[in-house]
């Protein structure tokens, strides 16, 4: 199948992009801006998405581009702009032949003021962000606007990622390089719990989706709940510096939920997809990748 994957050069869409051109798809992943040796698409080009799609008709699309600037992604005004332009994207995609969409969605689309794990079908939906309200929005539109035009559509929820390729300033990066140039790391209680799940599991997890019938929103995540200080101090042991990690010296994040996880009974019953490997063994990969990047 030929397969338009957008954001196919970021962080969740390299590793998707990978694997399904591995499994012998023909895989379309342009870059956002022109030049270089690959084709580029300006997805807020609603014309220059329309030639595209006309030249190309993929059969499949994965839809992960967005706003993922860290911190800013969450009320910048360019998440009114994706939503627009993902609308255009889906409706090109529709008249030139494609069949079978899934377009990322996100864990801030539902209310995080529970102590429950978040469900498909229980967890009210009410995010608290722009980001989070504009993912809702995109998803309460194509679920209903697809049958329309002949989609057959999924919206992976995802979660916690990390692993290779993230950016600097994120969590696992930050303390790999802090604690690897002999940084002191000061940190808060480090209790807050969410659900982590390496890039290539996520890139798996997907994959299944994509490849199943599956339609309407599903969760992608582990299942399981891991308190960020377990993954700091996971990190610190890798490193050999636990003596390096200072729990307890700044205050908690105000207004930080104190727990997201999903429930994944969906991901692992009916689309039968699990780990196959577990955290810890993941997060020593990660660990390694981001030395080597570092040159220790």
């Amino acid at each position: 199948m030929k397969i338009l994957v957008t954001g196919g050069q970021g962080f969740l869409g390299k590793p998707f992009a990978e694997r399904m051109a591995r499994c012998g798809h023909t895989v379309l992943a342009p870059v956002s801006t022109p030049g270089g040796l690959s084709e580029s698409l300006d997805l807020f080009d609603s014309e220059a998405t329309q030639t595209y799609l006309s030249k190309h008709k993929p059969q499949g699309l994965v839809h992960f581009a967005w706003e993922t600037t860290p911190g800013a992604y969450w009320s910048c005004s360019s998440n009114l702009s994706w939503v627009s332009a993902s609308i255009q994207l889906l409706s090109s995609f529709a008249e030139y032949g494609g069949k079978r969409v899934l377009v990322v969605g996100s864990s801030a689309e539902y209310s995080w003021n529970t102590a429950e794990v978040l469900s498909e079908s229980r967890t009210p939906l009410s995010p608290s962000s722009l980001y989070g309200i504009s993912k809702l929005s995109l998803f309460q539109i194509l679920n209903r606007w697809s049958e329309d035009i002949g989609l057959s559509f999924a919206w992976p929820r995802i979660f916690c990622p990390f692993g290779p390729r993230e950016r600097p300033e994120r969590l696992i990066p930050r303390i790999v390089t802090q604690l690897s140039t002999g940084k002191e790391v000061l940190f808060d209680s480090g209790n807050s719990v969410r659900d982590f799940l390496h890039v290539e599991e996520v890139a798996s997890a997907i994959q299944s989706v994509f490849e199943s019938t599956y339609q309407g929103a599903i969760n992608i995540g582990s299942g399981e709940g891991l308190a960020i200080r377990e993954v700091v101090s996971g990190v610190a042991d890798f490193l050999d510096a636990f003596e390096l990690v200072k729990f307890d010296r700044v205050p908690d994040p105000v207004n930080q939920p104190s727990e997201i996880v999903a429930l994944t009974e969906i991901l692992n019953s009916e689309i039968g997809w699990k780990p196959n490997m577990s955290f810890n063994e993941r997060l020593g990969e990660t660990c390694e990748w981001y030395l080597k990047q570092l040159g220790v």
